[in-house]
């Protein structure tokens, strides 16, 4: 589906900064909130509930929302260590993992390994750091494996959400009929502090 492995590293990168969570990135009242696009939405969604019910943003981000959640059987082989390898990851763990290698490569080797470490040893398997590379060289195959045939999944549902996302926007430029968002229409309702 994808021209090559640098298309398909750039599309890893940006899915995963889409779910990234910036660190305290919104102030809402007086409390601050680690955001990503994403949750965003997903506010917006829980703030202004009957508006994005009537153009089906709830929808197409709680079917988002639920993929992410979900953990897939992901198995790989270890020849030289003798084991098949069962790991416990949520697809959005896996789809920051396969934008982190992609973008950073060599230079957050050290964190990535130690993180495969982590998931392993949370999983059962005492993986010893002279092993690792091995571990994570079949890891990565399946993963961008497993995320190459899941993004066509992927890219239908992240259309579905920013295409109900673009009407929504589209129906409030059309009541206030401006690009200035001090001037545009924002329906009231509870905010979360």
């Amino acid at each position: 589906m994808f021209h090559n492995e640098v298309c398909f590293d750039i599309f890893l990168i940006r899915v995963a900064e889409l779910f990234a969570e910036g660190s305290n990135n919104v102030r809402i009242g007086e409390s601050n909130f680690n955001f990503s696009l994403f949750s965003t939405v997903r506010w917006l969604c829980q703030e202004h509930v009957v508006e994005c019910q009537s153009v089906g943003l709830d929808a197409a981000s709680q079917s988002l929302y639920d993929w992410l959640d979900h953990a897939p059987p992901f198995k790989f082989w270890r020849p030289h260590l003798n084991v098949q390898i069962k790991l416990e990851i949520l697809h959005k763990e896996l789809l920051a993992y396969g934008g982190n290698f992609s973008k950073h490569k060599l230079l957050r080797l050290y964190g990535l390994l130690n993180k495969l470490q982590r998931l392993c040893q949370k999983s059962g398997y005492a993986v010893q750091e002279e092993d690792l590379l091995g571990v994570l060289d079949s890891f990565l195959q399946l993963l961008r494996d497993y995320l190459n045939g899941q993004s066509i999944y992927l890219v239908a549902m992240l259309i579905r959400a920013f295409s109900t996302l673009n009407f929504l926007v589209i129906r409030r430029f059309q009541e206030g009929n401006t690009y200035d968002v001090r001037k545009m229409h924002h329906p009231g309702g509870p905010r979360t502090p």
